[in-house]
């Protein structure tokens, strides 16, 4: 007799929660499902990450306004430069001084 529950699955395999259950591959615990992001794709189970925002470099892509766990931040000292379009990805540039400006007493 099969079970009827998701099978659970190691590193590096392939894995899918979101078939019905009998057909569910899951990760182990302490390893995550990493996906393309598609809906209903299927993925590799790889071990989890630090759930928070990412830090990246001078140059690199970075995005603030998604959720913690896709969130790309730029290390200290850098500030995320993109369009002003809200949501929009930018790319870590040095920080330019930004103080107020003294105009006259």
């Amino acid at each position: 007799e099969q079970a009827s529950g998701p099978k659970k699955v190691g590193k590096g395999e392939k894995c899918n929660g979101s078939l019905p259950p009998q057909f569910a591959t899951l990760c182990e615990d302490g390893l995550t499902c990493s996906n393309s992001g598609m809906p209903g794709a299927s993925g590799v189970c790889t071990e989890e990450q630090a759930s928070g925002p990412k830090r990246v470099g001078k140059g690199e892509t970075c995005n603030g306004s998604l959720p913690p766990q896709f969130a790309t931040l730029c290390e200290d000292g850098l500030t995320c430069s993109n369009s002003g379009m809200p949501g929009a990805s930018g790319v870590c540039t040095e920080e330019q001084a930004s103080g107020p400006k003294r105009v006259g007493k």
